[in-house]
């Protein structure tokens, strides 16, 4: 993406309460975490694409019912599986890696998370 120019104050602002509220939701969207992570990369400096971004997480949330979940009675725990995923790199624009996973035990999604990883610099000089 070529360089865009941020956002006005109250564009920025709303940009960010968006994004904000995308997390919140991501309770009820288990699936738009990932989504709602990337719309919040920017959320110092928010550009014009940040915000087709948010904008484009706004509209599959509101088409798309929410999730209800629901615990049957709880025995308990036989067996814990996480699931873990990397995009490596993944944000064109930064080259930055999001790792986003969920824990679940037996089959229940108990926790999800989705973070942005620091960008790492690997030196190719010789020493």
């Amino acid at each position: 993406h070529e360089q865009e120019a941020s956002l006005d104050s109250a564009a920025a602002s709303d940009g960010r309460a968006l994004g904000g509220l995308g997390i919140c939701l991501s309770e009820a969207w288990p699936d738009s975490l990932f989504a709602a992570t990337e719309g919040m990369r920017d959320a110092s400096n928010p550009t014009a694409f940040t915000q087709r971004k948010l904008k484009r997480l706004g509209r599959y949330l509101t088409g798309n019912p929410r999730l209800v979940w629901r615990y049957a009675g709880v025995d308990p725990v036989d067996k814990a599986t996480v699931y873990a995923d990397s995009d490596h790199a993944g944000c064109k624009r930064t080259r930055r890696s999001t790792t986003c996973g969920a824990l679940m035990l037996d089959g229940h999604l108990i926790l999800e998370w989705c973070l942005t990883q620091a960008l790492v610099s690997i030196s190719s000089t010789p020493l």
